[in-house]
């Protein structure tokens, strides 16, 4: 059964670039990852600081065996500075 993740990012000011092009670059990383259906990157044309990323996983396993290497693998001050949070990730 397969399961889909929708992961929604807003750019913190003047880092949309920044973040599109993190983004861009993540996607075949989780595109070549087993169990990886699709990946999808999509932002919205009336705001350019919004984006959806739409995952679709062949098994939760998958997905969560994903999340934990991407979590070690892409710094959690990188995705702090991308998306402009205040909190820690």
């Amino acid at each position: 059964m397969s399961v889909s993740r929708i992961g929604e990012f807003h750019a913190a000011t003047n880092q949309v670039d920044a973040l599109r092009d993190f983004l861009k670059s993540i996607l075949p990383i989780i595109r070549s990852s087993q169990g990886c259906v699709s990946c999808q990157l999509l932002q919205d044309q009336e705001d350019a600081a919004k984006f959806v990323m739409i995952e679709v996983w062949d098994s939760v396993r998958r997905r969560e065996t994903f999340f934990r290497f991407s979590y070690s693998a892409f710094s959690p001050n990188r995705w702090r500075i991308l998306y402009g949070l205040t909190h820690s990730v």
